[in-house]
């Protein structure tokens, strides 16, 4: 089996947080925006994020300019549609 289809295999067949990688709260990762960034308009991109959390933390934490994608990531987590 070639790598690209290892992974897809991998996202096909285990759901997000059943993965060794998933963390429920990307906290090394917020603990970095929010020194870097400063104000919660900042245009932020959760690059390869694909199931990370990190835009659900950035959301309660009111960070209100976030990729498209990883919104819509959270709204079908959360069954929205």
């Amino acid at each position: 089996m070639g790598t690209k289809q290892h992974w897809e295999t991998v996202y096909s067949d285990k759901s997000a947080d059943a993965v060794s990688w998933f963390q429920p709260h990307a906290i090394r990762s917020l603990k970095f925006i929010q020194r870097l960034i400063v104000g919660k308009t900042a245009h932020i991109i959760d690059m390869g994020g694909s199931a990370s959390t990190l835009v659900d933390d950035l959301l309660e934490q009111d960070y209100n300019n976030i990729s498209k994608g990883g919104l819509e990531k959270r709204c079908h987590r959360l069954g929205i549609y």
